[in-house]
């Protein structure tokens, strides 16, 4: 639904929603070695929408 969309959009700081690939990044990296020291916490790939106030829909 474009409306609900446009709806959202404007409250996500980075201005845009994801792209798949940077979703697949994020797996990557926490699939990889480089992550060997990360554990017991969220890895948000949000756009900085879960630190963002956003009206109910």
């Amino acid at each position: 639904d474009p409306e609900r969309a446009a709806r959202r959009l404007v409250h996500i700081p980075l201005g845009r929603f994801a792209e798949a690939n940077e979703i697949a990044a994020a797996v990557a990296f926490l699939a990889s070695d480089d992550s060997s020291f990360v554990n017991a916490t969220d890895f948000l790939v949000d756009g900085g929408i879960s630190g963002a106030y956003v009206t109910p829909l």
